[in-house]
């Protein structure tokens, strides 16, 4: 029995945890994060307390934290914040130094000559010709129309914004976007853990250390892995 639960300490900490002291610890290895974000959503700082309040508990324990970033959903994220903010520059807008101005209003005409103004720095003005011109070649005609079951979508009739979504997700996409945002981004939600277990859960600084920060695989969810070792 004693091998047995050592052997399940070593595989499952966090289910060990939740046996010797018959709390429920399922799932509290994982700290989910939206993407691009680095704040504790609500549920997850619940969990983290949980853990603090079950790890009071148990005095010879600490709590590896590892920050994670995806380089999917996380890198379009932070390219599609970078583009937005830049717009809002190009428009006026006065933001503060992390401030999110939302998404753009893509129905604005001055949006739009903003974006193709962004656009054509980037790609020159054949290259925003050659967009415009795909875009009018992938709305269909009016016999396609006619023999529908139901209207085009997308296009400019439909949709007064088209053009301007085209624009901004072409430049999102061309965005640059350097490795050490992601790994900034990571080591910010490995801190904003910490922040939880020792500030809020009152987990003395000692018993909370980080791992390197490290690249999701493709298709993981986002979020930051914690790891239970002896002190």
């Amino acid at each position: 029995a004693f091998v047995n639960m050592i052997k399940k300490i070593a595989t499952s900490p966090f289910r060990a945890l939740g046996a010797m002291l018959g709390e429920d610890t399922q799932g509290l290895d994982v700290i989910a994060f939206e993407k691009g974000a680095w704040e504790v959503p609500p549920p997850e700082k619940e969990k983290l307390h949980r853990l603090a309040q079950a790890l009071e508990k148990r005095p010879n324990l600490k709590v590896m934290v590892q920050g994670c970033y995806s380089r999917e959903a996380d890198g379009f994220e932070l390219k599609s914040l970078g583009v937005r903010r830049l717009l809002a520059a190009r428009l006026g807008i006065e933001l503060d130094p992390a401030e999110d101005p939302g998404p753009p209003d893509y129905g604005n005409p001055v949006v739009q000559a903003v974006l193709e103004s962004i656009y054509v720095e980037h790609f020159g003005v054949d290259g925003l010709e050659a967009l415009k011109n795909s875009l009018v070649e992938s709305i269909p005609d009016e016999g396609e129309v006619k023999n529908a079951m139901s209207p085009p979508k997308g296009n400019e009739a439909e949709d007064p914004g088209f053009v301007s979504k085209a624009l901004y997700e072409a430049l999102v996409e061309e965005e640059a976007l350097e490795d050490s945002a992601l790994i900034n981004l990571a080591d910010t939600r490995a801190q904003a853990i910490i922040f939880n277990l020792v500030r809020a859960g009152k987990l003395p600084p000692q018993r909370v250390s980080t791992k390197e920060s490290e690249a999701l695989e493709l298709g993981e969810p986002v979020a930051a892995k914690l790891e239970l070792e002896a002190l």
